[in-house]
């Protein structure tokens, strides 16, 4: 899961890419980009990835699955907040499916395959600390 800010010059995620790439490529896992701090990009986060995805496969850059999100804690955000948590549930689902052919499970907000939110510490606590708390 690469993780970047979405107000980055998309040109400089490139080296980083490049870094994880060559580190992963030979083990077959695949990447997936998380883009944060779009609290900016309205009515739809996801207008990040409309904007930007030409550019990113033009420099070489390919992933198997992307969410667009915001960590935001600000009363205002709550709800695009928790819209993001699920969209970051979903995508690791989707991508634990494709790998695990066959096996279909039901999520719900706060759990991936009814494992606990706080299994995954380091995604959930820095990126969402205060949800379903």
């Amino acid at each position: 899961m690469y993780c970047v800010r979405g107000e980055r010059v998309v040109p400089t995620l490139c080296r980083n890419y490049e870094l994880i790439h060559s580190q992963v490529k030979k083990k077959k896992v695949p990447i997936v980009l998380v883009v944060t701090c779009l609290e900016s990009y309205k009515p739809e986060m996801e207008d990040w990835w409309t904007v930007n995805e030409r550019t990113i496969s033009n420099l070489g850059m390919t992933f198997a699955g992307h969410a667009c999100i915001t960590t935001a804690t600000s009363v205002h955000e709550m709800e695009r907040r928790a819209q993001s948590y699920d969209t970051v549930c979903k995508l690791i689902e989707q991508r634990y499916l494709s790998i695990k052919t066959g096996i279909h499970t039901q999520s719900s907000r706060g759990t991936i395959h009814n494992v606990p939110r706080y299994a995954f510490p380091t995604l959930f606590v820095s990126y969402f600390p205060n949800i379903d708390k």
